[in-house]
């Protein structure tokens, strides 16, 4: 079940208010962010009545509207965080757009205006490290203070550390996932997620060149998604929406520019092991599970059909020994 989506402040219902909310982008949905959603779900649940349970995030991300040219960084769509927190007891998200007006917002007024007046908050939930406001000046010791004047309660969830065979580790982060993925290590980032990261779009038509080589593909678009490090990968893939909704597949994927045709754009090309339905247009979500090999240009159409038949040979394999 999907956490419902309110990209404004105006015209909220009247259940919004007096809720406990949770603050933070949670980019990935990852360990870490799930213990901050799981403490302040305990503080709904405890409370005696039917309070709900809110995340508010900024849309376009922060970094983004400060730093337009920084390359692109996203792990999730807010529609797949809509999924991902519903599904940890999230009833609604409330994706604010930050703009000029935000981004000038006072620390002091973002507590008093926003979230007392407007939405009369019951708690807040945030992790240690949330800095907001006017050049970050708000701070977690700042919202205590005010929470003793206006009345509503703060949790503060610690950082949640990696255990490494025993031995605490880095913290669960955003930014070591993204790491992760760029190194061409999905299992790490996978470890830190809780589940296989996933490239979540519309199925385009492509070329289908595919077709003419016997490995028929789902083609999607990177679009402002993180770039992990290119080449192939043991995928699984899950079908959004269309006549095969709910239904997942295995199979072999090429990420990356396709040196062999130079394509313009960084796009997902994945081959579904058992499956050669027509479905451009549907939504999918693929999971990168395992990386492979890099990209690598070929001489001739014979080439690259060979090549692909020991990759999916290799998928296969893979998939075998999990």
């Amino acid at each position: 079940m999907s956490a419902t989506l309110y990209t404004s402040l105006e015209g909220l219902p009247p259940q919004i208010k007096k809720s406990v909310l949770v603050i933070g982008n949670f980019d990935g949905v990852h360990i870490g962010h799930q213990q901050v959603i799981a403490d302040a779900r305990a503080i709904a649940e405890n409370s005696g009545e039917n309070v709900a349970l809110g995340v508010m995030m900024f849309d376009p991300h922060p970094r983004r509207y400060f730093a337009p040219d920084t390359p692109a960084f996203r792990l999730t769509k807010i529609e797949t965080r809509q999924r991902l927190l519903g599904a940890l007891g999230v009833d609604f998200i409330l994706a604010l757009p930050f703009d000029e007006a935000l981004a000038s917002c006072p620390a002091e007024d973002f507590i008093s205006d926003m979230l007392c007046q407007k939405l009369a908050i019951r708690a807040v939930a945030v992790g240690q490290d949330f800095r907001f406001g006017h050049k970050r000046k708000g701070t977690t010791d700042m919202l205590t203070q005010f929470a003793a004047i206006h009345g509503f309660r703060v949790a503060i969830t610690e950082a949640v550390m990696q255990n490494n065979e025993g031995e605490e580790g880095e913290p669960y982060s955003s930014s070591a996932i993204r790491q992760h993925l760029q190194d061409g290590k999905p299992d790490a980032a996978a470890a830190l997620l809780g589940r296989g990261w996933a490239i979540e779009g519309v199925i385009e038509t492509g070329d289908k060149r595919g077709r003419t080589i016997g490995f028929a593909t789902i083609n999607m678009a990177l679009a402002d998604y993180l770039h992990p490090q290119f080449g192939v990968y043991a995928v699984r893939a899950h079908l959004l929406d269309g006549a095969h909704k709910g239904q997942s597949f295995m199979g072999v994927a090429n990420l990356g520019m396709r040196p062999t045709f130079d394509t313009p754009a960084p796009r997902l090309e994945s081959h579904l092991f058992n499956f050669d339905d027509d479905i451009y247009g549907d939504t999918a979500s693929v999971e990168l599970l395992h990386f492979m090999r890099a990209e690598q240009k070929f001489a001739s159409l014979d080439a690259l059909q060979t090549q692909i038949a020991k990759d999916a040979a290799s998928a296969r394999n893979y998939f075998a020994g999990i």
